[in-house]
């Protein structure tokens, strides 16, 4: 989550060792679609992962210390996940877009409104915008944006149009709908798992 004192670039602190993270957006989008991939395998999932947070840090421990990425993913995953609204009694809370956004499919929708109300081109800040700093602007895009249009087409429900006007929200909702409505914190949640399962098979090998 973004903060107006905190280094918005995020480090790993684990038993006196600090070690960067590659947090820009691009790189987390790309965390995204690697958990969505029919194409490979867990363990394949898991060690991109790692290259994509950590391939660049010189920092970071050799891959054969589990204990560390086990450790480290979990972080990555809740600083993720962390947003301050809605917060249920016991923290838990639902990320705000996860199911409302493809940020491939709405790749353009979400460039235009960045350059439209910061002049901002997203292109030109891969590697540099962090990923809270991403949310936190995108967050902030005006209902004039074309991204945030699209998402309330996919979030209203039909009963709250006005029935003249639901046979054309309808089409606008089958030309705006996403082949894959899957939570992008389950996926996180379901590698987490398998993070897990691969540590335990290793430490049971070892």
């Amino acid at each position: 989550m973004l903060t107006l004192t905190d280094d918005p670039h995020l480090k790993i602190n684990y038993q006196g060792l600090t070690v960067d993270v590659d947090f820009a957006f691009d790189t987390v989008i790309n965390y995204f679609n690697l958990l969505d991939s029919d194409d490979l395998t867990n363990e394949d999932k898991i060690e991109g992962a790692i290259d994509l947070f950590f391939g660049n840090s010189k920092s970071a421990p050799d891959l054969d210390d589990i204990e560390f990425y086990e450790f480290a993913i979990k972080q990555i995953n809740k600083e993720i996940e962390d947003y301050p609204y809605g917060r249920s009694e016991n923290g838990s809370q639902p990320s705000k877009y996860v199911k409302y956004v493809d940020y491939n499919k709405d790749a353009g929708a979400i460039y235009a409104g960045f350059l439209q109300q910061y002049n901002i081109d997203l292109t030109k800040e891969r590697g540099k915008l962090q990923w809270n700093q991403f949310h936190a602007l995108f967050d902030g895009l005006s209902e004039k944006t074309q991204i945030k249009q699209i998402i309330e087409i996919r979030q209203k429900p039909i009963s709250d149009i006005d029935k003249d006007d639901q046979a054309d929200w309808l089409n606008a909702k089958a030309y705006y709908s996403l082949d894959d409505l899957a939570n992008n914190a389950e996926s996180m949640e379901h590698t987490q798992a398998i993070f897990d399962l691969i540590t335990k098979q290793i430490r049971k090998e070892g």
